[in-house]
């Protein structure tokens, strides 16, 4: 006290509470600050730790500066580093601290308890209850009118090396899952764990590390490439991006990619438009493979192709995953496609997953009534076998994902419908063979568990 006496009024109250307002803010600091590091290195983001490094130093500065006898140059200091420092932390809250923090100390549980870092044991992608809703307002205050459910409450597991194949008729949520795990399009609710880190609701800055690990494959081969840049340069992108190799060597990097996919590498200076579809869609694989990723997300990746030109690219992905080891998750609406490239199928239906098994198990033992009907529309290339199957025709309208449905959703279409399926809301329940249907029994799904391994 002896301090603020020396000086004037006009300039010992402010002192005063100067001092008085960075106590707290330094407590708060040296509390959160070894959290703070090695919640940056951990998610690769040096952000926080920049700031609670440029506040303390900031605030010792100040603080020897006005032992030494220096209030105004204190007041400096104070004005043009620690409270812009300061204003900027108060931010982290409101994007992710809120977040990171639980997130790592989830991480923390799992490393402890070596649930994770397994190879084989450990799924390389975990989707718990993912929901993605688009919600569309009017009026002046913006009230709701309606909620799209395009993605309702999905779980499912993706192992390094497997192919997971997601079908279902049009609008049932397979792209829009796509995109809601890559954060191309934010969740609503639910987690997304790659590797063991949850991923779900980063923002952009905070996925950029993760982008090198999961990439995607787009439908249409000429809007998902950027007519203005030769092939050599958009496949070489991720590589600049990531900082992968020398600089001095991506070219040769480039030119190895695209003859893994099958072009010629003297096509390097070429742009998009000089080539066919089925090109177009290489280039997009080599652009995928270019990060080097674990997981490569294609949707409806052949979809826009020739038959002849489908069986080239699927022969190419299968043997791309047999040399590099990478997982897929394969979104399609050719069920012969599926099967040939698939390891476990997902069936969807109204934003959820009603059925999930091996390949050979679903396709020779389908249990959800929707699954069988989709089963029976895929023509069969035998003129006799045709004829004579039997055809399960789907009646009722198609429901609208903008209602809900206080029961089981395919109720209104389904031809095994009973009282209750308007009532209760089915669960994906089983082990290997998962159903979500009223009408299978735990029992008889434990039986199906048994046979298929």
């Amino acid at each position: 006290m002896t301090y603020f006496r020396e000086h004037p009024p006009y300039i010992r109250w402010p002192l005063f509470i100067m001092m008085a307002a960075i106590i707290v803010p330094v407590a708060w600091y040296f509390w959160a600050f070894s959290e703070f590091v090695l919640v940056s290195l951990i998610r690769v983001n040096l952000w926080p730790l920049i700031i609670s490094i440029f506040c303390l130093t900031a605030a010792a500065s100040g603080a020897i500066v006005a032992r030494k006898g220096y209030p105004f140059a204190f007041g400096i200091i104070l004005g043009f580093f620690y409270v812009p420092g300061l204003y900027l932390a108060l931010l982290l809250p409101r994007t992710s601290w809120s977040t990171v923090t639980p997130r790592y100390k989830e991480y923390l549980a799992r490393k402890r308890s070596g649930s994770m870092w397994r190879p084989g044991e450990q799924p390389l992608l975990e989707v718990r209850n993912l929901s993605v809703h688009f919600t569309s307002k009017s009026g002046w205050l913006g009230h709701t009118q309606r909620v799209v459910r395009a993605v309702d409450g999905i779980s499912f597991d993706v192992k390094a090396g497997e192919t997971l194949g997601l079908v279902g008729e049009s609008g049932c949520g397979k792209s829009t899952t796509a995109r809601g795990i890559l954060n191309l399009i934010r969740p609503t609710a639910g987690t997304v764990d790659l590797d063991g880190l949850p991923i779900s609701g980063l923002s952009d800055k905070e996925m950029l590390p993760f982008r090198k690990d999961i990439q995607m494959i787009f439908q249409d081969p000429f809007a998902s490439l950027n007519p203005r840049m030769t092939v050599g340069t958009i496949v070489r992108e991720p590589m600049d991006i990531f900082n992968l190799h020398d600089p001095a060597d991506r070219r040769l990097h480039v030119m190895r990619l695209l003859d893994m996919v099958g072009l010629d590498p003297r096509f390097l200076n070429r742009y998009p438009h000089e080539f066919s579809g089925g090109q177009r869609q290489r280039i997009g694989i080599a652009r995928a493979l270019a990060g080097q990723p674990k997981l490569i997300v294609c949707d409806e990746a052949v979809s826009a192709l020739d038959v002849s030109i489908q069986a080239q690219v699927i022969n190419l992905l299968r043997d791309l995953q047999q040399q590099l080891g990478v997982a897929y998750i394969f979104i399609a609406h050719d069920l012969a496609v599926v099967r040939h490239i698939a390891d476990r199928v997902g069936v969807m239906y109204l934003g959820r997953i009603v059925e999930l098994a091996d390949v050979g198990e679903l396709y020779n033992n389908p249990q959800h009534p929707y699954t069988q009907a989709l089963l029976s529309a895929a023509p069969v290339p035998d003129p006799g076998a045709e004829i004579n199957r039997h055809r399960i025709v789907l009646q009722g309208e198609v429901p609208s994902p903008d209602r809900e449905y206080p029961g089981c959703p395919f109720a209104d279409r389904c031809p095994m419908v009973e009282e209750r399926c308007h009532r209760e809301v089915p669960r994906l329940i089983g082990d290997k063979h998962q159903v979500s249907c009223l009408l299978v029994s735990p029992d008889l799904q434990g039986d199906l568990a048994k046979s298929s391994t």
